[in-house]
């Protein structure tokens, strides 16, 4: 897989992330179809570099397999360090673009829930207004803004949506949305029955945006829509914009 650099210098590395690709293989798993595996073989110092380099190399982060966009690797281990730090302290802001089915209330605002995994369902995360006995969570806070609304020839609503996260749990905007009601086009783990079938292979969660100080010098990247969100997006009916 050839891997999409959207800058590189001697400490970090960012990347477009396709969809479809997973981060890194499972612990007994030697697939090489990941974006580790593809990294070693360009950045090999990387070995070395992480909390559990043999299988997450330089990845201070993740994204899911189906949600593309900007992702960030580390190429020596104070750097990864003084990374993994940002994202704790919340210093690095990440701006995601999602559709979503439904017609959004609010123009903006924030979700602000404790994030667990399920004991119905382990593919699952559950996003509860306050800790719940015999549940293990976090804190989970996303801040949102309506891009716009939008609708398909079947009078389906849809709503573009702009989050950013404040923190990286696992699944964190599609289980707080699913909490609300609302879930992901394309998203099959958190489907609500009342959605209709569409023409889309994956979810429209896109990691639009990255942005951080390291050593002093300010970052910024931008990942546009991939060509299959764009086109969905595209044959549907723009409502009304929305004022900002």
């Amino acid at each position: 897989m050839d891997l999409q650099i959207i800058h590189e210098n001697k400490d970090f590395i960012v990347i477009n992330k396709p969809t479809g690709i997973i981060i890194h293989p499972a612990e007994s798993s030697n697939d090489t179809e990941s974006i580790a595996f593809s990294l070693l073989k360009k950045y090999p110092e990387i070995k070395n570099v992480g909390d559990n380099p043999s299988l997450r190399p330089g990845i201070v982060h993740r994204l899911d397999r189906d949600t593309s966009g900007l992702l960030l690797i580390a190429r020596n281990q104070r750097t990864f360090e003084n990374l993994k730090d940002l994202f704790k302290n919340r210093k690095i802001e990440k701006t995601y673009i999602s559709l979503v089915f439904g017609k959004f209330k609010q123009k903006q605002g924030i979700f602000e829930t404790y994030i667990g995994r399920s004991n119905k369902d382990p593919r699952r995360r559950v996003s509860l207004p306050s800790p719940r006995k015999g549940i293990k969570t976090k804190i989970a806070i996303t801040r949102y803004e309506l891009i716009d609304y939008f609708k398909d020839s079947k009078n389906t609503d849809y709503s573009l949506l702009e989050l950013k996260l404040e923190t990286g749990r696992t699944h964190q905007i599609r289980s707080q949305l699913f909490s609300l009601n609302y879930s992901v086009v394309g998203d099959s783990v958190y489907s609500i029955k009342a959605n209709p079938e569409i023409d889309l292979k994956r979810t429209f969660l896109h990691a639009q945006k990255l942005a951080f100080t390291l050593n002093n010098e300010y970052y910024q990247f931008h990942s546009s829509l991939p060509n299959d969100l764009k086109n969905f997006l595209n044959d549907l009916e723009h409502v009304k914009i929305i004022s900002r």
